[in-house]
């Protein structure tokens, strides 16, 4: 069955925040003064915590949370807990979930005078973890700038960042534990500090404690190259010292993107201008031991013509990586690409990428998470004549699920930018983005789209009904016996229901020339989430989720 696939059993709450409406969407901050550069981590429930860069009430910027459940339901105060209030400014923000449903927050903090690197931590209900406006990181002279971070496997984080101190940028990279405490050297473990400068840190898990940190590299000379080298737990690096070449080909490479390859390795993707004036995309795989296993100065996933860059990758629950990125092979505006790469390096999907977005004016900044069966990318989209967000699933076949150019999640009037998503569990996502609606300032917006593109969430009563008020689910959840109505039939006359086990098994199958409180009975069937299709002669007209408990 090509519409459905497998989720993890969540039970939906019962009062649902989240929205249908497009030009609404879920508020997760806001107050006065703008709210901007967002990120969202899984609350490890079905929610998400989010963070972001606030100027309220002063004009500098501090660091805020807040946590929605499952329902979008906003747990922690209105507006969000403050992180860090100190004096001057705290920006951009970057989080990772502590293992615990809470989160480990880290920032670039100018209370100092100079740029260094801070970090705090929350719990699940909001209590901050460690001392007052967080625990310094790295507070060495000069500036230390774009902290990047991931879970350590311990209830800790890794955080890496590039850092002046010897008066060229160099990599850099601390280890704390759930208390705040810093576990390597005081001012942080030299990754890399090769000549000429280093900068543009990723980070990336390979394993217990393990990490993969890959940066871009100036030290062959005028131009940027792609460099890598992993820690151990101890902070110990394992590959050459300042790191393994991962591309050093002509011109300039840069904005590596880093992602663990499931065995102890990563892939590594960048934007890379080797062929001429425009940048393509190129990507490499390392083993465990820090060897390439692609072709040397890595593989091209698009050699279009016209610039393609802003990459994004994901490799979570799938073998290889799909890779999205901004794209103007259409000479005018950019578009939205994507490719999907196994782990032997063999392209996927068509030569140089499949289309996600291409309509007229621009589409930019996309984003991508996958789970087992598809890949989900969210965008900043200029079709309508201001920035709207929109999102689009596609298969690991390359069959896009949510109509031809994605879907609109988010188009209140005025700018929309930056989207992150998170996968919600079951086969969804759950977005933020700054918003521009209320004129003159940037909030933060929230919404959450299900695996069908369907927005919203559940009536009171637990009773499905679609956005379209086409299909009835009665009782939802239930112990396995439940009425499907259609509601609002029309002209249609004959249809087929089909139920699926989160395998894609049909656990019921059913043609009528009319559908009107149709009783199913699959109590023999184990608990979990099933999915319906109901379809007429030649369309698919709804799918659907049912809870059985």
């Amino acid at each position: 069955m090509k519409y459905l696939f497998p989720f993890l059993f969540i039970p939906f709450a019962s009062y649902a925040q989240w929205t249908n409406n497009t030009s609404v969407n879920t508020p997760v901050c806001i107050a006065g003064g703008n709210q901007e550069d967002s990120r969202i981590v899984s609350d490890g429930t079905g929610g998400a915590i989010m963070v972001w860069m606030d100027s309220r009430p002063s004009g500098n910027t501090d660091i805020y949370v807040q946590r929605l459940d499952s329902a979008g339901i906003p747990k922690w105060q209105t507006n969000g807990v403050p992180i860090c209030t100190e004096s001057s400014n705290q920006s951009v923000p970057v989080l990772v979930e502590d293992g615990n449903g809470g989160a480990i927050i880290s920032w670039k903090d100018l209370r100092n005078g100079n740029s260094d690197i801070f970090a705090q931590r929350v719990n699940n209900s909001g209590v901050i973890q460690w001392a007052l406006n967080g625990i310094a990181v790295d507070t060495k002279t000069k500036d230390q700038l774009d902290p990047k971070i991931v879970e350590d496997g311990n209830n800790g984080a890794i955080i890496t960042w590039q850092d002046s101190v010897s008066g060229n940028w160099d990599i850099y990279a601390q280890r704390i534990n759930s208390s705040g405490v810093k576990q390597w050297s005081a001012g942080g473990v030299a990754v890399c500090t090769a000549a000429n400068e280093q900068k543009n840190p990723k980070i990336a898990t390979s394993g217990t404690g393990e990490t993969i940190i890959v940066w871009q590299d100036k030290r062959n000379g005028n131009d940027y190259n792609i460099y890598a080298q992993k820690l151990n737990s101890g902070g110990t690096p394992q590959w050459a010292s300042n790191g393994v070449s991962v591309c050093n080909s002509s011109d300039t490479q840069n904005n590596p993107k880093v992602k663990n390859d499931g065995t102890g390795g990563a892939i590594i993707g960048w934007a890379d201008k080797r062929n001429g004036n425009d940048y393509n995309i190129y990507a490499q795989r390392l083993n465990s031991s820090g060897a390439a296993q692609w072709q040397a100065n890595g593989i091209p996933i698009s050699l279009e013509t016209g610039n393609q860059s802003a990459i994004d990758i994901s490799t979570q629950n799938i073998n290889g990586a799909i890779f999205t990125w901004k794209d103007y092979r259409n000479n005018i505006y950019a578009d939205i690409y994507a490719q999907y790469i196994d782990n032997t390096g063999i392209p996927q999907w068509a030569v140089n990428g499949i289309p996600v977005s291409t309509k007229s004016f621009d589409q930019i900044n996309p984003n991508i998470i996958t789970d087992s069966t598809a890949g989900i990318i969210v965008w900043q989209d200029s079709g309508s004549g201001t920035w709207d967000i929109y999102a689009q699933k596609i298969f690991l076949n390359g069959t896009s699920l949510w109509g031809t150019n994605g879907k609109v999640i988010g188009n209140a009037p005025n700018i929309k930018s930056s989207p992150k998503q998170i996968s919600d569990g079951r086969g969804g996502i759950i977005t933020i983005w700054q918003d521009l609606r209320d004129t003159g300032k940037f909030d933060i917006y929230a919404q959450n789209v299900h695996s069908d593109g369907t927005l919203g969430g559940l009536t009171g009563d637990n009773n499905l009904i679609s956005e379209d008020e086409f299909v009835r689910i009665f009782p939802n959840p239930n112990c396995g016996i439940f009425e499907i109505s259609l509601i609002n039939q029309g002209e249609l006359h004959g249809f087929e229901i089909n139920i699926f086990n989160a395998l894609e098994e049909i656990v019921f199958h059913k043609i009528s020339k009319g559908l009107n409180n149709m009783e199913v009975n699959i109590s023999n069937h184990p608990q979990g989430i099933y999915f319906y299709t109901i379809s007429d002669s030649q369309n698919l007209l709804h799918s659907g989720k049912v809870d059985i408990y």
